[in-house]
């Protein structure tokens, strides 16, 4: 059986949006988000609580506003700890949702802080379904390269600098049906790819590994106007194709290996038919 034969059959993968990012595996994320200008406050709020970390001590650290370097919420105040005790628990229960039906041994794997001495939910989250005794760690902090730094292309040595996996047994992944990768926002991929390749390398078979995403970070202007409309057209009639993106710069495919004469006759065959919003 096929890797996607597999994940089709085991997974509840038809009710999420996936990503392929230029991984050899894709990554299945929750919601999607865009920071348009005119994304409402609370829509902004909802998902720099996913961003939150946890000290050693257990204290809640707060994303910081980067326009005036304030906390974006104060969990000195009990109504900010009780909306992020219930994004944490809307973000369990999506992720549950997400899992087999049938009964697995799958292990948690929360992909972790750029920074060592913090915890963030995505750990936070795979502790709670039971990830405690297998964890990815961090033993040195490492320059962030998310949404801060527009960074595209982030090495291996980088994205993985100080990861270790704790267990006891060195073949550990033998005792899980699957390995369930799960991270805070996916951007550009990268950190899937890298920590993919990180866990392949320590002896994990790739057939074992599924990626997940609480958010999906998609830079399109007027997103969800665009969003409306697919799924206005595709409640209408889910056989109709409304337009087709073609994007050959190593964000979708790997353009080094483009078969240019099978692009040829597919682009010939449905210029005419491609519509543009």
């Amino acid at each position: 059986m096929s890797y996607e034969s597999t994940l089709i059959e085991y997974f509840n993968v038809q009710s999420f949006d996936f990503v392929e990012e230029g991984l050899p595996l894709p990554v299945f994320y929750g919601s999607l988000f865009n920071r348009e200008q005119n994304m409402p406050f609370e829509q902004q709020n909802d998902f720099y609580l996913v961003k939150t970390k946890i000290t050693r001590d257990g204290n809640w650290v707060s994303e910081v506003n980067r326009s005036n370097g304030r906390d974006k919420f104060d969990f000195s105040c009990q109504s900010n700890i009780d909306k992020l005790n219930q994004r944490i628990e809307k973000l369990q229960s999506k992720l549950k949702f997400f899992l087999p039906s049938t009964p697995k041994n799958i292990c948690f794997i929360g992909i972790p802080s750029s920074d060592a001495d913090v915890c963030n939910l995505p750990q936070l989250i795979a502790k709670q379904m039971g990830g405690d005794d297998i964890k990815l760690i961090r033993t040195q902090s490492k320059p962030k390269t998310h949404l801060e730094t527009r960074k595209r292309q982030t090495s291996f040595e980088e994205i993985t600098k100080g990861l270790e996996i704790t267990a006891c047994n060195r073949l550990w992944w033998e005792e899980f049906d699957f390995i369930v990768v799960i991270d805070d926002i996916t951007t550009t991929g990268s950190s899937f790819r890298m920590v993919n390749k990180f866990l392949i390398r320590e002896g994990v078979p790739k057939e074992k590994i599924v990626n997940y995403a609480f958010y999906k970070y998609q830079s399109v202007e007027n997103w969800r106007d665009i969003q409306q409309k697919i799924e206005q057209r595709t409640t209408l009639n889910q056989n109709i194709i409304d337009g087709v993106i073609w994007d050959f710069d190593e964000t979708i495919v790997d353009s080094r290996e483009r078969d240019t004469e099978t692009e040829n006759i597919i682009f010939n065959k449905e210029r005419a038919k491609v519509t543009d919003f």
